[in-house]
């Protein structure tokens, strides 16, 4: 059984902010994260496609994690959609990897940077307070609109 040295292995993982071009060329990548989650893959590809910002994780040349962000590019920026290849969900390059993506919207000069969190995954909470988010202070209501409503707009066009 061969051993892996983790610490070796994180240091090796280069960090990357996909642009627009490059999003392409990462696709299949990014498909494949996404299917890891369960996700509806094909509903998937146009919103990464059109995020302003993805950030992944790459060890050799393989996307074991990427955030995806939209954002006004002034006042808001949302992270969204944190996926990570089943290997690596319990291994430390989380961290890396959130405070590159909170750097990159500072340099950014974004002045929010907020995120939404899954609630069924209740560990998520401690997970973002490691990296310095916290409840919105200004207790904030984020809401959604109604699914049956949206399906009954989506049919009346």
């Amino acid at each position: 059984m061969k051993l892996i040295n983790l610490e070796n292995m994180i240091e090796k993982i280069k960090i990357k902010i996909l642009s627009w071009k490059a999003k392409k060329e990462y696709e299949k990548e990014l498909l494949r994260l996404y299917d890891n989650e369960n996700k509806r893959v094909r509903e998937y590809k146009k919103s990464f496609l059109n995020s302003n910002f993805i950030v992944i994780a790459l060890l050799e040349n393989k996307i074991v994690w990427a955030v995806r962000i939209i954002s006004d590019m002034f006042m808001c920026a949302l992270i969204i959609d944190l996926l990570v290849d089943p290997w690596f969900r319990w291994k430390w390059i989380w961290n890396k990897i959130m405070k590159e993506t909170v750097k990159l919207c500072i340099n950014k000069k974004i002045k929010n940077i907020e995120l939404i969190a899954d609630p069924s995954f209740n560990w998520l909470p401690n997970f973002y307070e490691k990296v310095g988010f916290q409840n919105s202070p200004e207790n904030w209501v984020y809401m959604s609109l109604n699914k049956s409503l949206i399906q009954k707009l989506w049919k009346k066009q």
